[in-house]
């Protein structure tokens, strides 16, 4: 929060995707479903968001699947040759720094239309990428009971 107006910045709710390390055995569900709930109440805050301000892909992806605007916050030493953002960086607001120079990052924040915030561009590969994926969950018998219960539908 220290490079954000100090306006926004007294709005603003932190929010810590560090999980304690622990061996979770996933062939035994009573150690899974802990983070399973944690993984929910982190979506359930992101749902309710203005805007979300991350460095992190597995945040950036669910709020621009919710519509919520997304900054996502690119740093060379951390992402430039990353392939786990390549090919995604185009579907919200992102900012590069190199280095330790945030001054772009300071400006980018500080004229940021916080009232008004951008919506995400390129809105079609996400509705394209939103029906691939609806498409192939249709295909799984026993996933196609939570596209009717969540209400979703893909067009073929």
């Amino acid at each position: 929060t220290e490079f954000l107006p100090s306006t926004v910045a007294s709005r603003v709710k932190v929010l810590s995707h560090i999980v304690p390390k622990q061996s979770v055995n996933f062939a035994s569900m009573s150690e899974a479903i802990p983070r399973f709930l944690r993984a929910h109440e982190l979506l359930m805050q992101y749902a309710v968001s203005k805007v979300a301000i991350t460095s992190r892909i597995h945040v950036a992806l669910p709020c621009v699947a919710m519509n919520i605007p997304v900054i996502f916050v690119n740093s060379n030493h951390l992402y430039e040759s990353n392939k786990r953002v390549k090919g995604l960086l185009d579907m919200f607001q992102t900012v590069t720094f190199k280095d330790a120079d945030v001054s772009g990052l300071k400006q980018f924040l500080n004229t940021y239309p916080w009232d008004n915030p951008l919506p995400n561009p390129n809105s079609e590969k996400v509705k394209y990428l939103q029906q691939t994926l609806l498409k192939e969950i249709s295909k799984v018998d026993c996933l196609k009971d939570s596209l009717v219960k969540f209400n979703y539908t893909f067009i073929p």
